[in-house]
């Protein structure tokens, strides 16, 4: 909930969650209560969660609040339903006088847990939005193309294949080498985007291509991933998600190939 890259905002290395269960970057003292925060929590909010998420704590009723200026707080208390939310949070550890909480409790995790938790104070609350779910196939049918250069080759990928295996297809598809570092940058259900890269490009906290099937992906027809080839060049290939299929070939196959693909060199 909240990441700053649904709106085009890059928050660095800061958690741009507010509701994210496993680490949540939010200062607070002891439990929430209605009680205004007090000084110390209106100098260091900002900061530490961020201008961002303080402003769509607002937008989500969880708070009311008045700036004193852009970078600066001048009042902040939690709603009700603020109150409710985040002292579900638990094991916190203590920084500077204020408390930041780690995990959630179970409940969360629960399916509808959150229409759990805040049906008692909003009895209204009849039932919450729930991603697409994407049914399974055996294989999907992928289109990659090379959109400057007008060419395009199909594929029938195994939804047991893995990454790394898509991307070696991919490039012997357009008759490229695979001397080259890549990834594939892709967006979820609810517009974050991420990266799954090549197992040499050692990021912290990144999911690799050998790890990652294609079958990982809660894909569906129509969706598109991206994968950049050659961290130098910048080779952007789109692939789209034509059809999922019954069907399970030994190997990823190439179906259809249209279009002169361009020199790699």
């Amino acid at each position: 909930m909240g990441h700053a890259s649904i709106i085009g905002e890059d928050l660095g290395s800061r958690d741009s969650r507010i509701l994210g269960c496993a680490g949540v970057n939010f200062l607070r003292q002891g439990l929430f209560t209605e009680d205004p925060i007090q000084t110390l929590g209106l100098e260091v909010l900002p900061s530490q969660l961020g201008a961002y998420n303080v402003s769509l704590l607002r937008l989500f009723g969880l708070v009311k609040l008045q700036w004193q200026d852009s970078h600066q707080l001048k009042h902040l208390q939690f709603t009700p339903l603020g109150v409710v939310l985040f002292n579900r949070f638990h094991r916190s550890i203590d920084l500077e006088g204020l408390a930041i909480p780690r995990g959630c409790v179970d409940e969360l995790y629960e399916v509808d847990g959150m229409q759990n938790v805040v049906q008692p104070w909003r009895e209204d609350i009849r039932q919450l939005l729930h991603p697409q779910k994407a049914d399974a196939f055996n294989s999907y049918i992928i289109n990659a193309s090379l959109f400057a250069y007008k060419c395009r080759r199909t594929l029938m990928v195994p939804a047991e294949s893995t990454l790394d295996q898509l991307a070696n297809a991919i490039l012997s598809a357009f008759s490229f080498s695979n001397h080259k570092l890549f990834y594939f940058f892709c967006e979820d259900c609810y517009g974050h985007s991420y990266h799954i890269e090549h197992p040499l490009i050692q990021q912290p906290d990144v999911d690799h291509t050998n790890d990652i099937c294609l079958k990982d992906l809660p894909l569906v027809p129509g969706d598109h991933l991206t994968f950049i080839y050659d961290l130098d060049t910048e080779w952007e290939f789109t692939l789209q998600i034509v059809d999922g299929v019954d069907e399970i070939p030994n190997s990823i196959m190439l179906t259809e190939a249209k279009g002169e693909a361009p020199r790699e060199y």
